[in-house]
């Protein structure tokens, strides 16, 4: 089970083979191949495949099950070598593989290639794999098969390949001088940002991309089950004693401390603090170590700020704001202009910190461009399960979806944050979705094949910096339906895009789903304006050359000499 191996791609094409008059049964083999896999279920529920998918989870006896089969399939949507496709031609099953990696060159022409991430080429590819099985020259097809696999990539074959290039290389290596090997070290980037997997989903690309342009990439986080990820990129990890929602002022004391240690000892060039507490606490620590470059990323000031009222909070927010960006060689990056102007406004940054990059950019490969599937209309909803997103408004405006009788199908996927005091709990959704409220699809990684699924994104959030997910939907194709706030009104094009909605107003929400559910032309004109945006305005690789030119900006500094 990884969304690389697309098998919701898989499932559609089968979806489309039901029209076969030929009864057939598809076996799903491998990790997560099995009932517990919710998302999985989810899909096949969606597609009314239950009576033909079978799930057998993770198995030993593989050669078994090869030989078992008629038809071996490759959805995937990316690959390097397929071993698979060796294994099932040899074991004589025909093979049906997406053109990825060296899958085509494995099969040749004793299989059947079809292009990735397109439902109906597969079932093309498919439907022609059951006619040819069929077919009087069907043995003479399958020898041809395990003899080509023989041939070309048998486990001997592949030991003469390897011994051939031995003796050339060892070869070369007598008659000519080693070459000399120079390490060079460039400068130290070190981010900083409370939870790895935010890291992982929000920064992964760009530090990817700075690791690539010569920086020694340094991450500082909270402990967490992604953190072995993150060390898996070649990047170096630091545990931070750091809270989300921490009240108490000795270990918020302490946090503060461990940074400012921790850039004496690894004295990064630039550090990059991402989220409210790393940008507070990180930049207060940057000045005090006398780093010589600091970057703040303001992804949201959060629901305080949209009262236009003074309050003594508001004061200590804006407070502390200005000590931490107050380095001399700084830049702060928004993600919304009513973020800038607050903060240019109360006199927190200057006119030349102030930087404006829109969101954390989206992969636009990744995320393409999908037709809209058959009904019933999907409204679906990515965040963390937290009120301030609009949660609990998503949950009553599909209360009135029901009610009036409408057929949309309201999802959410996200899981609950213990840490934070804002977070509903498990026990909520799921009694929610016992009682066919919402479908509660839990964590989710392949947000693309969320999209690609549905026909509506929904954020009904209070305040964001620029909500990725919205971005995520735009450039699937999806119209939006979001409230008007910062952040949120900044990630569409009104009437354009998407609908605007009042914040904390679920019969708004309710009456612009249904707007969007009834009419398919405005909907799909709204999807197709969304592609055009993300294409315009969120394409990761411009995010990543804007933040590579700051990089090296700040890194050049000389202003904080270190004692």
């Amino acid at each position: 089970w990884n969304p690389l191996k697309d098998h919701p791609n898989l499932l559609a094409a089968l979806a489309r083979l039901k029209r076969q008059t030929q009864p057939w049964v598809a076996v799903l083999v491998g990790e997560g191949m099995t009932t517990d896999n919710a998302e999985l279920m989810q899909l096949i529920r969606h597609f009314e495949l239950e009576e033909q998918v079978r799930l057998i989870g993770r198995r030993e006896d593989i050669p078994a099950w090869m030989a078992a089969a008629d038809i071996h399939i490759l959805s995937s949507k990316a690959e390097g070598f397929p071993n698979v496709v060796c294994e099932a031609m040899v074991a004589q099953a025909l093979c049906v593989v997406t053109d990825v990696g060296d899958a085509a060159k494995i099969v040749g022409d004793e299989g059947i290639v079809v292009p990735p991430r397109n439902a109906e080429a597969l079932a093309t590819g498919i439907e022609k794999a059951l006619q040819q099985w069929r077919g009087p020259n069907l043995t003479q097809q399958l020898q041809a098969g395990s003899a080509r696999i023989a041939a070309h990539y048998s486990l001997e074959k592949m030991v003469q390949t390897y011994q051939s290039l031995w003796r050339s290389l060892s070869s070369e290596a007598g008659s000519a001088q080693a070459p000399t090997v120079t390490t060079t070290t460039g400068p130290i980037l070190l981010y900083v940002v409370n939870n790895p997997a935010f890291f992982l989903s929000h920064r992964l690309p760009l530090a990817q991309a700075a690791q690539s342009a010569g920086f020694q990439v340094h991450v500082a986080t909270m402990n967490g089950p992604a953190v072995a990820r993150i060390k898996a990129q070649g990047f170096t990890h630091h545990v931070l004693p750091l809270s989300r929602s921490g009240k108490n002022p000795l270990k918020e004391l302490h946090s503060l401390w461990a940074l400012y240690r921790l850039f004496k000892r690894v004295r990064p060039q630039v550090v990059h603090a991402v989220t409210i507490k790393p940008v507070l606490y990180g930049g207060i620590a940057a000045r005090l170590a006398r780093v010589p470059g600091f970057l703040a990323a303001v992804s949201g000031l959060g629901y305080l700020f949209t009262d236009e009222r003074d309050s003594a909070v508001k004061r200590i927010a804006l407070f502390m704001y200005k000590l931490a960006l107050g380095h001399p060689h700084s830049r702060v990056v928004f993600q919304n202009i009513s973020d800038r102007d607050v903060l240019l406004q109360a006199g927190v940054v200057r006119c030349e910190q102030a930087v404006m990059i829109r969101g954390s950019g989206v992969d636009l490969d990744q995320f393409s461009y999908q037709s809209e599937p058959d009904a019933p209309i999907v409204a679906l909803m990515v965040a963390r399960l937290l009120a301030d997103k609009g949660v609990n408004e998503f949950i009553e405006a599909a209360k009135i979806s029901q009610q009036q009788g409408e057929s949309v199908i309201w999802q959410i996927a996200g899981s609950p944050d213990p840490g934070n005091p804002a977070s509903l709990t498990r026990e909520q959704m799921t009694d929610w979705h016992q009682a066919g409220v919402v479908q509660w699809l839990g964590e989710q990684t392949d947000i693309a094949g969320l999209y690609q699924r549905a026909h509506i994104a929904v954020l009904p959030s209070y305040r964001e910096g620029l909500p990725k997910s919205l971005i995520e939907a735009a450039a699937c194709g999806r119209a939006v339906v979001t409230t008007d706030v910062p952040g949120c009104r900044d990630a569409i094009e009104a009437n354009v895009t998407g609908l605007l909605v009042p914040p904390k107003n679920a019969q708004a929400v309710a009456d612009a789903v249904l707007e969007l559910a009834h009419d398919t032309a405005k909907r799909q004109d709204f999807g197709r304006a969304g592609r055009d945006l993300a294409e315009r305005a969120f394409d990761i690789n411009y995010v990543i050359d804007s933040h590579l030119r700051l990089y090296g900006y700040l890194a050049k500094s000389r202003m904080h000499k270190r004692p």
